[in-house]
C-alpha cells in the first residue's frame, strides 16, 4: 500500500465487491477522517453531511480486530488493524432510522416502524439496544459487499462507527489478464 497526499492504493484480495472490484484489482482511496463525536458542534454537522453524500459509494474501511495470527510469538492475541472495501448502504442513528435521507423517530415503536421493513425495524432495535461503544447521537454506518455470498460485512459486524472510514474509491486499476 502507498500512501501519498492524501491518496491510498489498495490490492484487491478476494470477491465480495464483484464484479464491481474484483480479486487481484487495484483500487485508488482518496483518504478522509470523519470528525469524531468530541468534535465541534460545526464540525460534525459538516461531517453528518458529508457522510450522507458518501451513501452508495465504495469505501475504506480499517477495522480492528483480535483472534488474527499477528506473528508466531503472539498467535492472534494481539489487536490487528485490516482493511475492508465494502459500499455504504445506510446511516443509522440510536432510536432513529435514516434510510437515504429518509427519517422516522422512534422506529422501536410499532405506530412509526409501519413504513419500515421489518428488517430494517429489527436493525433499529438492536442499534438502539446495542454495544455502549455507541452513545446517543452517534452514527452507525451498515456496509454491505456487493457480492453478498462472498462478503463479510455488517450483516456480521453490525455498525461501523464513522470513525473506521479511512477512504473513499476514487478509480481501478485491473489487473493484467494472464495469457
Amino acid at each position: 500500500m502507498a500512501l501519498a497526499m492524501g491518496f491510498k492504493t489498495v490490492r484487491v484480495s478476494g470477491n465480495s465487491m464483484s464484479p464491481f472490484l474484483n480479486d487481484g484489482d487495484w483500487a485508488l482511496f482518496r483518504t478522509i477522517k470523519i470528525a469524531p463525536p468530541s468534535a465541534s458542534a460545526k464540525r460534525q454537522s459538516k461531517s453528518r453531511a458529508n457522510l450522507r453524500a458518501l451513501q452508495g459509494k465504495v469505501l475504506l474501511i480499517q477495522r480492528r480486530a483480535f483472534g488474527f495470527l499477528t506473528s508466531s510469538d503472539t498467535q492472534g492475541t494481539e489487536p490487528t488493524d485490516f482493511l475492508q472495501i465494502k459500499r455504504l448502504r445506510r446511516i443509522d442513528a440510536p432510536g432513529t432510522t435514516e434510510i437515504l435521507g429518509h427519517k422516522e423517530t422512534h422506529a422501536s415503536d410499532s405506530t412509526a416502524s409501519a413504513s419500515f421493513s421489518e428488517d430494517t425495524v429489527r436493525i433499529a432495535r438492536n442499534f438502539a439496544q446495542g454495544s455502549a461503544a455507541f452513545m446517543a447521537g452517534d452514527l452507525g454506518l451498515w456496509v454491505e459487499g456487493d457480492n453478498k455470498a462472498e462478503s463479510t460485512d455488517s450483516r456480521k459486524w453490525g455498525y461501523l462507527k464513522p470513525s473506521e472510514v479511512v477512504g473513499v474509491f476514487v478509480l481501478c486499476f485491473k489487473r493484467a489478464k494472464s495469457k
